[in-house]
């Protein structure tokens, strides 16, 4: 019994640090106005997700990839459903905008 409690405890302390089990990763911002210092537009970057709060996470993470500072011009449609014929289709939310780098 006392192993059974030890590993728990253990088992519980080890997951209790980051309890939704994602990791905290610095991401490049979205930015709702474009900044008031020079920049350069790196590459255009979009992602498709279930929800727009996912595509927008996973946008800034494509981002990353290309070592941007900032995003810039989102734009963001949600997902549904949609009717063509006579079948029905499922369809992510997909955000896409503007990586950017300042200049220094």
């Amino acid at each position: 019994m006392n192993k059974f409690i030890l590993g728990f405890f253990l088992f519980f302390l080890f997951f209790s640090r980051n309890p939704t089990g994602l990791t905290q990763e610095k991401l490049p911002p979205i930015l709702e106005l474009p900044p008031s210092v020079p920049f350069e537009i790196l590459s255009p970057v979009g992602a498709g997700k279930n929800t727009v709060e996912e595509a927008r996470l996973q946008m800034q993470r494509e981002a990353k990839k290309v070592n941007a500072e900032a995003i810039i011009s989102v734009h963001c449609k949600p997902g549904g459903i949609k009717r063509q014929a006579l079948t029905w289709q499922n369809i992510d939310a997909y955000c896409q905008g503007k990586a950017i780098r300042y200049l220094k």
